[in-house]
């Protein structure tokens, strides 16, 4: 890798959780497997409330 693919990784943004997100059963339900899986360990976790 040459240094601008490198200096191009470093600036990307990274995801930030949004705390106190509601979600409802229904756009749980059409979300991909994975987004599923991170938004059920969210609700989990009490980061968002599954409404």
């Amino acid at each position: 890798m040459d240094n601008f693919a490198i200096s191009e990784l470093s600036t990307l943004p990274k995801p930030r959780p949004i705390y106190g997100f509601t979600i409802d059963r229904e756009t749980l339900e059409h979300l991909s497997p994975l987004h599923r899986a991170a938004a059920e360990v969210a609700i989990q976790t009490g980061k968002w409330h599954l409404v």
